[in-house]
């Protein structure tokens, strides 16, 4: 089995890794917070722009329709060049694919563009009974509050 890189996907190599030396942002914020998420969803519209966003997805779809190697490619110039985390990979990489394969005309027409601009962007919540997940305990609502002097196992 022959795992050189074709001439494309080198040229795709150097290609990305130049247009990343000159645009990867080094200063954003947390995208934990407001200010942070904004600069982080800013960022996925750069992306998106140099048509780096949607690799894999077909052109159909607003992707370039690139194979597994090209998008492997890119995750690895990614890293090398310590891109900032990424806050769209959840409508990327799952919701987007989900609606190309199971969704509508209207829902594709609706949400992917968006997904791939980051005009939207998807998260995706857990929960494990009895597990210790942030929303294990969602399902028991206390009916009123206790005060001090009440014991909580009566």
């Amino acid at each position: 089995m022959d795992l050189t890189y074709t001439p494309a996907q080198a040229e795709f190599r150097a290609s990305l890794r130049a247009w990343l030396a000159s645009n990867v942002p080094h200063d954003l914020a947390t995208p934990g917070a407001r200010e942070g998420f904004e600069q982080h969803r800013a960022w996925e519209r750069r992306l998106f722009d140099a048509e780096y966003a949607g690799l894999s997805w077909p052109s159909s779809y607003g992707g370039r329709g690139l194979d597994v190697v090209h998008q492997a490619i890119f995750e690895e110039e990614y890293l090398l060049a310590d891109g900032p985390e990424r806050v769209n990979v959840v409508g990327e990489k799952l919701m987007g694919r989900t609606l190309m394969k199971h969704g509508t005309d209207e829902q594709r027409a609706r949400w992917l563009p968006r997904i791939l601009s980051a005009e939207d962007v998807w998260s995706q919540g857990f929960s494990e009974p009895d597990a210790g997940s942030d929303l294990d305990l969602c399902w028991f609502a206390p009916t009123r509050m206790l005060n001090d002097t009440e014991d909580s196992r009566s």
